[in-house]
């Protein structure tokens, strides 16, 4: 997974775009990712 994905709300479990930040770094030779809920997005709409 990669964190631009996340940013744009992929996979589902990451929806609405948005609503995660995400960054990957490398460390000690390993890609780790980190994903921070920030709160749903200005632009969500609710379901009707």
């Amino acid at each position: 997974m990669m964190a631009s994905n996340i940013k744009r709300g992929r996979p589902k479990a990451f929806e609405p775009a948005g609503a995660f930040d995400a960054v990957s770094r490398k460390v000690e030779d390993e890609m780790v990712l980190y994903a921070q809920y920030v709160g749903e997005a200005k632009d969500s709409v609710e379901p009707s």
